[in-house]
């Protein structure tokens, strides 16, 4: 018996490496990652956007939330009416990752005034998968927080993705992110630039939002988070196209929820912009939508917004 309990404790000694090896050769190809459950997200510049982020400190504006808001705010035209502005924003990015993100970094960055960029789908009813591969493939957080984060999300592609850059990250070399990719282009502060191209417009099927109440559960615990922290906040929700913000049957419901939490400006009907002109798909500003819409704000942020010592002169 001692024997049998020896030669199996080589075995076992023997298997954790090997697995550990093993595991990090079939994530390396794309086909058999997949088989296994491990998603990668190397698209969105979130590593560059976290290696620049960890030095930011004492800025006027932090922008947070989905790709409405790495895509809808250039850093660029803020800083040109004198703001220190920084786009924390995430693919699909929910509120559950928004906690963790504002826990670990708000702090030490001390904006002036937090904007939460809302999107129906993802805010309401995104189930933060993606999100949160994404935030544990890029390092984005903390072992601790990503650790909760992990547990809460508590799905067989978010668990697979942890323990396989966890072993990555312990055996192998680090490499860094380019600065663009195929009609892409990171900008310093977070946006996300590509060419202008342009919306073909079509008619969408009516879409009604099932909203997730881990989310708005999240969104609580955020609000809750910003108000021990003193901090200011606003939500809002970008311009997306009229097609897109027709189709949404509850759009009504999606605001009332979200005012039980703060206030919301809603874009959407007061900045004049063309469907087919000012958008690259049904929901994202191409590039001269978004300095449109940007002015636009610009100019809400120094008439109704009484938390930036510096009003931007925008005539």
């Amino acid at each position: 018996m001692a024997e049998f309990l020896k030669r199996l404790l080589k075995f076992v000694l023997f298997l954790v490496p090997a697995f550990a090896v093993i595991f990090i050769i079939w994530g390396l190809f794309p086909k058999l990652r997949n088989t296994s459950n491990i998603r990668l997200n190397k698209e969105q510049f979130s590593q560059l956007r976290l290696q620049e982020f960890k030095r930011v400190k004492n800025i006027d504006i932090l922008f947070i939330g989905p790709s409405l808001c790495y895509r809808g705010f250039d850093t660029r035209i803020f800083k040109k009416y004198g703001y220190n502005t920084h786009n924390l924003g995430t693919s699909r990015q929910t509120p559950m990752q928004t906690k963790y993100l504002l826990k670990q970094y708000l702090k030490s960055i001390n904006p002036t005034l937090v904007i939460y960029v809302l999107d129906p789908f993802i805010t309401s009813a995104g189930t933060g998968v993606e999100s949160a591969t994404d935030f544990i493939s890029n390092q984005y957080l903390s072992d601790s927080l990503t650790l909760q984060m992990v547990k809460e999300q508590n799905d067989i592609k978010v668990y697979n993705t942890f323990a396989y850059c966890y072993l990555r990250d312990k055996l192998l070399p680090y490499s860094n992110e380019s600065i663009s990719y195929v009609n892409q282009k990171y900008i310093t502060g977070g946006f996300v630039e590509r060419p202008v191209t342009y919306y073909k417009h079509d008619k969408l099927p009516s879409i009604k939002y099932i909203f997730n109440s881990q989310q708005l559960n999240s969104l609580e615990e955020i609000v809750q988070f910003l108000g021990e922290c003193k901090q200011k906040f606003l939500f809002v929700y970008p311009p997306i196209t009229s097609g897109k913000y027709t189709s949404i049957s509850n759009r009504n419901d999606f605001i009332k929820n979200i005012e039980r939490f703060g206030d919301v400006y809603n874009f959407n009907g007061k900045v004049i912009l063309d469907d087919s002109l000012h958008f690259y798909d049904d929901k994202h500003l191409n590039q001269h939508g978004v300095e449109i819409y940007n002015r636009e704000f610009l100019k809400v942020l120094g008439t109704k917004i009484n938390t930036i010592v510096r009003p931007p002169n925008t005539n």
